[in-house]
This record gives structure tokens, C-alpha cells and sequence, in this order.
């Protein structure tokens, strides 16, 4: 996808979307005709980045410390993190996968809720 809809799917701008480029946080594939072509990993890489830049993740420690999925030294990366970072990194981690959670749960919720009782 071009940067014009990576910006739509992901709410961002272009500009922030090609200032992360800039900073190597993101690696779109570049066609034959010289074309940026943004792809699905590079749509979760930016949403892993949002969710890092919530936890108060500079874009510093997003880059160096955080294991990006272009990344492959996952636990390497883990280790050189502080107590601090690696508590943040977590929450992140537990972040990711809350959507699902509160998914399931709401619809459980809704599948418990009984008509309400008319009032007299």
C-alpha cells in the first residue's frame, strides 16, 4: 500500500509515517518504478510503536531496545533492558493482547444481560 493509505489504516500522518522511515523504525519495500509499497508488517510495526509511545517508550528506546519485527535478536534485546523498561515492555506486551480479552469478555457480558425489569 502507498503512504497515503498506511496513513488512513493507522491514523497517522504522512509525515510521521515517513520521519519513521526516516529513523529506520520502518523499512517499506521500494517497487521497480521507485514506489514505496508499505506493507501489513510495516502497518503492525507502526501500531507497535503507538503502543510504546503511550507507555512514555521514546522513539530512542523504541528503535534500540525494543525488538521491532525487522528485528531478530529478540532476547538479546530483552536482556540489555532495565528493570523499568522491561516492566513497560511487558505492560506493552500485555497491551497487544487486551483487545482479544475484553472482546471475549464483553461478549460473554452481553450474552448474560436479561431484559430489563419495567419499572411500575
Amino acid at each position: 500500500m502507498l503512504v497515503g493509505e498506511l496513513a488512513q489504516h493507522i491514523n497517522l500522518s504522512r509525515d510521521t509515517i515517513r520521519f519513521y522511515e526516516k529513523l529506520q523504525l520502518i523499512k517499506p519495500l521500494i517497487r521497480s518504478n521507485g514506489y514505496k509499497d508499505y506493507t501489513e508488517q510495516n502497518l503492525q510495526q507502526l501500531k507497535l510503536i503507538q503502543s510504546a509511545k503511550k507507555l512514555d517508550f521514546t522513539l530512542t528506546e523504541i528503535k534500540q531496545r525494543y525488538p521491532i519485527a525487522y528485528k531478530s535478536n529478540y532476547i538479546p534485546s530483552l536482556l540489555r533492558l532495565s528493570p523499568a523498561e522491561y516492566t513497560k515492555a511487558k505492560l506493552l506486551s500485555d497491551l497487544e493482547s487486551a483487545p482479544d480479552y475484553y472482546k471475549n469478555s464483553f461478549e460473554i457480558k452481553c450474552s448474560e444481560l436479561r431484559p430489563p425489569i419495567s419499572y411500575r
